[in-house]
């Protein structure tokens, strides 16, 4: 899985919000709640990532700390379940 498309340079990135996935307000970027979800969209223990950028590191690793609300991810696998 690449939850960045293979790219966080994209536009989408800086114009998507996903705050609604965070459990309350948090400091966090877009990317950084992309990368969190990443481990409950399907629930994982680990994801792999590629960088030679340690601030980039730094900031997916912060990023795990993020807390998803807890009513979000079913709500998000309802609406999913529920497209024609």
């Amino acid at each position: 899985m690449s939850p960045f498309a293979g790219s966080t340079r994209d536009l989408a990135w800086r114009d998507t919000d996903l705050s609604a996935f965070l459990d309350d307000q948090q400091d966090h970027t877009s990317i950084q709640v992309a990368f969190r979800l990443a481990y409950d969209l399907p629930q994982v223990a680990r994801v792999v990532v590629g960088t030679t950028n340690p601030t980039h590191l730094a900031e997916l690793t912060a990023a795990t700390r993020l807390r998803i609300s807890p009513d979000t991810i079913p709500r998000y696998r309802q609406l999913i379940a529920a497209r024609p």
